[in-house]
C-alpha cells in the first residue's frame, strides 16, 4: 500500500512539474497581460485625488533625486534613482490614462 501511494504521489509530481512549463510566457506578453486587466477607478478620483497625489510625488522624487545623487553617482546607480524617483511618478501623473490604475510593471 505504502509503494502504491508513492508511486501516485511521483506520479503526480512530475506531471504538475511538467504541467507548470505550458503556463510560462515571456516578459512581452505578460506586460501585454497587465495593461489588459487594467483596473478601473473612478475619473473623478482619478483627477481629485489621484493626479494632484501625482504632482506630489513627483516634487518629491525630483527633490529626492537631487539628494540622491551624490550617493547614486559613484555608486552607479543614477538610472535606477531616475526610474524609480523621477519617471515613474512622471508616467503615472502625465501618462497614464485617465480612470486606470495600471498595474505595475517589472522593469
Amino acid at each position: 500500500m505504502k509503494k502504491m501511494v508513492a508511486i501516485f504521489l511521483t506520479v503526480t509530481l512530475l506531471m504538475s512539474i511538467c504541467g507548470l512549463a505550458a503556463f510560462a510566457s515571456t516578459r512581452e506578453e505578460a506586460v501585454a497581460a497587465r495593461q489588459n486587466q487594467a483596473e478601473d477607478i473612478p475619473v473623478i478620483i482619478d483627477v481629485l485625488v489621484l493626479r494632484p497625489a501625482g504632482l506630489v510625488a513627483c516634487a518629491l522624487g525630483l527633490v529626492s533625486a537631487l539628494i540622491a545623487l551624490p550617493f547614486a553617482v559613484p555608486s552607479d546607480s543614477m538610472d535606477t534613482v531616475s526610474r524609480v524617483l523621477i519617471q515613474e511618478p512622471f508616467y503615472y501623473t502625465f501618462k497614464r490614462p485617465l480612470g486606470k490604475n495600471l498595474p505595475q510593471d517589472p522593469l
